[in-house]
């Protein structure tokens, strides 16, 4: 549950969720799958005002789309992005975006870090008995449900992420359904006192797994500073092996952002 503001209400909070689940046998039905019949499962940010009519229908919180079509093709057809901009009507609630891919869902816990929220969708195969699928890692601006204003990923492949990327924050990830992942600083930094280059890895180093083991559970507020920007992320694989990517989770020039992430 980051608590900020993006909604001009001093004092108001934003609940950050994804639906959809995976753990029963049906869940991977390929005649009935409920995941399916429910409709496309969703990625929400909902204002909580504090007040006991904060609840509000769905059609109330801005739309987003999970595919931005008009984003020209790169070299890597694993990139895509959502929307990277949007009118919005007073008064806003929040935003929604529902995935496109029938059977996806969000049964990983999202979380920020540094000024990014990060969202994983599985689409697990039908085979219950069996490991591949697909996934999506979702890189997004918490406050507004829309794609960073800075890059995410490399996308021209020339070793640097930057403005020339922005826009393209989502990967694709064929043929597995990954896990939450542990992001590692590419810089040496306190508290790991390394001169060495060794990478520090005290965002998100304790093991949370698949879903919420330490449900009810607060973290303590991560370092939302707008230094070591560049991160390695690092996700298990359902086949084999561990994935990793380098991601850009916030900007120099952007705001701070604070929370408090409820596990």
């Amino acid at each position: 549950m980051p608590e900020i503001d993006p909604l001009g209400n001093s004092g108001s909070t934003m609940v950050m969720f994804g639906t959809g689940s995976s753990y029963r046998t049906e869940d991977r039905d390929p005649n009935n799958p409920p995941n399916v019949n429910l409709g496309p499962q969703l990625i929400v940010a909902v204002k909580d005002d504090g007040t006991a009519n904060a609840a509000v229908d769905i059609t109330a919180l801005d739309a987003r789309v999970d595919s931005n079509a008009a984003l020209a093709a790169v070299s890597n057809p694993n990139l895509s992005g959502t929307s990277t901009s949007a009118s919005a009507t007073p008064p806003r609630h929040g935003w929604q975006m529902p995935l496109s891919n029938a059977g996806e869902r969000v049964v990983v816990n999202p979380f920020q870090i540094k000024t990014t929220l990060l969202v994983v969708s599985n689409r697990p195969a039908s085979d219950p008995c069996g490991f591949g699928g697909d996934s999506r890692i979702f890189a997004l601006n918490p406050e507004t449900g829309l794609a960073p204003s800075h890059g995410v990923f490399d996308t021209n492949a020339d070793g640097t992420i930057n403005g020339a990327d922005a826009g393209y924050n989502v990967l694709s990830v064929p043929n597995q359904v990954i896990s939450l992942p542990a992001f590692q600083s590419t810089q040496a930094v306190a508290p790991n006192n390394s001169s060495s280059g060794i990478a520090d890895n005290t965002v998100w180093s304790e093991s949370r797994g698949q879903t919420a083991a330490l449900a009810g559970g607060v973290t303590a507020g991560q370092d939302a500073s707008k230094t070591n920007c560049v991160q390695t992320a690092l996700f298990g694989k359902s086949a084999t092996g561990v994935g990793n990517v380098l991601m850009r989770v916030c900007n120099s020039a952007s705001s701070r952002v604070t929370w408090r992430q409820l596990k």
